[in-house]
């Protein structure tokens, strides 16, 4: 089954939050900030995942992450 525009994009911000993290482990941040970025990959995944997916919650859930975490790409949090 192929992936959606909408689709792919979410696997690229959930790709972008988890390259985040590493990059972050690698600079030695802080281990709350980086468990912070795996849970909302992790939490993106699951909205992902619903049989139903709601691609207006998972750009909410991208945008409050991207409101935490300003240093993230905007372009890479969003489905539009």
């Amino acid at each position: 089954m192929l992936m959606n525009s909408n689709e792919k994009k979410a696997l690229r911000a959930i790709q972008h939050l988890v390259t985040t993290a590493r990059f972050k482990s690698y600079h030695k941040e802080s281990h709350e900030i980086i468990a912070e970025l795996l849970d909302d990959a992790d939490h993106v995944c699951n909205l992902l995942a619903e049989e139903n997916i709601d691609f207006q919650r998972i750009q909410s859930v991208l945008s409050a992450i991207l409101a935490r975490h300003p240093e993230c790409s905007t372009t890479s949090l969003s489905l539009e």
